[in-house]
């Protein structure tokens, strides 16, 4: 199966057009997870690592790694509050703590700029994991 990384940031963020870099952080062992919709991936499926050329589906991919799924857990992500700079991130059925939402979010190649920007709404799905060392 194959996951598909943004090139660069989509409309809606803050950041939108400028590129993520999340290619070159996949390769150099930074990005080692990515959150998505749904609850499609287990541990041990294959997965191909790519992204777009160009335009999302009007352009070819791009192939970044083929890897393994090491650690999957149902993600919720809650923005943060007026009194609150970071996200509520549970996995799990379990809040995580500061300490841990913050490696969590440098895990996925971002800043809490940008992840907040990213899930400015409150989010449910599938972190996937391809790294056998994090386990949250």
């Amino acid at each position: 199966m194959t996951i598909l990384f943004s090139k660069f940031y989509p409309k809606t963020h803050k950041r939108a057009g400028e590129p993520t870099g999340f290619k070159d952080l996949i390769l150099a062992s930074k990005k080692l997870h990515t959150i998505r919709k749904g609850n499609r991936w287990a541990v041990g499926d294959k997965a191909s690592l790519r992204t777009w050329a160009g335009v999302p589906y009007r352009s070819r991919q791009e192939h970044i790694a083929d890897v393994v799924i090491r650690y999957t857990a149902r993600v919720e992500v809650l923005p943060p509050g007026h009194l609150i700079s970071t996200p509520t991130i549970v996995l799990n059925g379990v809040a995580l703590d500061k300490a841990t939402t913050l490696r969590l979010i440098e895990n996925d190649g971002l800043t809490v700029e940008d992840f907040v920007s990213w899930f400015s709404e409150p989010f449910t799905g599938q972190l996937i994991c391809w790294n056998k060392n994090i386990v949250y």
